[in-house]
Parts: C-alpha cells; sequence; structure tokens
C-alpha cells in the first residue's frame, strides 16, 4: 500500500520532486524540480516530442499544466491542500529551438482561504517565454 501524503511535508527539492512523480501527469510532462522554499518554487518542463504543437513549438497546454503544477506545489508550501479556481496565463513568446522553460513560481498572497501565485517561465537563453497568475483554495486539514 502506498504512504497517504501528508500536507506538512520537508521543504526540500527531493522531497517536493518525489511529489511531482507521485502525479502520472506531471510524470508524463517530465517536471523537474530545482529549488522550493515556503511560497517559492522552481521549476523545469523539459521539452521533447510529445509536448509539441503543430509548428514544433511547446504546446500551449503543456506550458499551462506546468504552471499549474508549479504554482500548486509553491502554494502547497503553507501546509495546506489546494485546488486551483482561477489561471490567467499570458504566452509572450513561443518556446521555440529550445531544451526547457525554467519556471519561477512566487506566492504573492497567502491567504486563510486563498493563495495566489504569480510565475514567469524562461527558454534555455534565459528569454521570458510566459508570465501567469494563477489562484488556489485552500482545503482544510483533515
Amino acid at each position: 500500500m502506498e504512504k497517504q501524503l501528508s500536507p506538512t511535508i520537508e521543504l526540500t527539492q527531493e522531497t517536493y520532486q518525489e511529489l511531482t512523480e507521485r502525479n502520472p501527469f506531471s510524470k508524463l510532462l517530465g517536471l523537474e524540480v530545482v529549488e522550493v522554499a515556503q511560497g517559492h518554487l522552481v521549476g523545469k518542463l523539459p521539452f521533447h516530442r510529445t509536448l509539441q504543437n503543430l509548428y514544433g513549438d511547446f504546446h500551449g497546454g503543456a506550458i499551462s499544466a506546468a504552471a499549474d503544477t508549479f504554482c500548486g506545489l509553491a502554494a502547497f508550501t503553507y501546509g495546506n491542500f489546494v485546488s486551483t479556481i482561477d489561471a490567467n496565463i499570458q504566452y509572450l513568446r513561443a518556446g521555440r529551438d529550445t531544451e526547457f522553460l525554467l519556471y519561477d513560481a512566487q506566492v504573492i498572497k497567502a491567504g486563510k482561504n486563498i493563495i495566489v501565485v504569480h510565475f514567469e517561465s524562461r527558454d534555455d537563453q534565459g528569454n521570458l517565454t510566459n508570465i501567469g497568475t494563477l489562484s488556489y483554495f485552500v482545503k482544510e486539514k483533515d
């Protein structure tokens, strides 16, 4: 039997990477946690063919799924399970000719019921590709 997930887990890259890999969709995307601290998470979306759109760039769905995962993990660092309630993403530059997108997710409001997270993603050359703000409902601990 798989161990139950506790909302109070160690704030380490290894622990959050393990958490990410327990999510089948995140594992399919190949998401990597690079850095974690309370209210902050840096993650990487590696490029591979299955994430391409018709033009050979990162598909917008993969970009938004990675943003939701990384921002949700940043929100989770406060010790409560969260559920996405809103996402606003601006696609500023195509994810083209890059090995990965690097996401920087920062909590900008950690309320009792709602946590708001802003993110930026950059390609492997450091070019800003996407920005956005996602909101999460804070679920009560059992």
